[in-house]
This record gives C-alpha cells, sequence and structure tokens, in this order.
C-alpha cells in the first residue's frame, strides 16, 4: 500500500502565501510536492495493475 500523510502537512505545504518564504520553508514545500506526486503516480499504478490483474483473471476462470 501507498504511505499518506496527514491534512495538516498539506495545509503547511499550501499555506505560505501570506508569511515570507525562507529558505527552510521552499526546500519543505518542494519536498511535499515530491511526495504529493509520487503518492499521486503510485495510486494510478496501483488502480491499473490491480484493474489488469481482476481482467487477467477474470478471463482465466471463464476459460476454465
Amino acid at each position: 500500500m501507498i504511505n499518506s500523510f496527514s491534512a495538516n502537512k498539506l495545509d503547511i505545504m499550501f499555506s505560505n502565501n501570506g508569511r515570507k518564504n525562507t529558505n527552510k520553508s521552499l526546500a519543505y514545500n518542494e519536498f511535499y510536492k515530491k511526495v504529493v506526486l509520487k503518492n499521486t503516480i503510485l495510486s494510478i499504478l496501483n488502480r491499473t495493475v490491480s484493474n489488469l490483474q481482476f481482467k487477467y483473471y477474470s478471463l482465466y476462470s471463464k476459460k476454465i
């Protein structure tokens, strides 16, 4: 399964609009943007693989 993270970290990621960004908060934001992207890609891949497995097994069971 894919590791998810709390909504608080997402809030921190998108809440820097009113504050002056420091290097630390910019690096923090970049890190969590990468985490979001990675989790999105992994979830799409997981869904695709599970769909293909379901189709394969349903076809295989019909042949038997």
